[in-house]
């Protein structure tokens, strides 16, 4: 059965056979390192499309009345 989207990059390919390989077959430790780094690669390009998301959402927050 092929579950891949081949037009993704190879990055977000190779994370999604890990998490497959992880849920049907379980990873190695080398799978795991690589799954992490994977994440934090992930993680790390994201940021910069988040962070203004997340600073609006915090000055909504407080600009909220306190709870009784």
């Amino acid at each position: 059965m092929e579950t891949l989207d081949h037009s993704l990059a190879p990055d977000a390919l190779r994370h999604q056979a890990l998490i497959e390989k992880k849920y049907t077959q379980g990873l190695t430790t080398e799978d795991t390192l690589e799954l992490a780094e994977l994440e934090a690669g992930f993680d790390r390009r994201d940021a910069s499309y988040y962070a203004p998301i997340l600073e609006r959402v915090a000055t909504a927050r407080k600009a909220l009345p306190k709870g009784k």
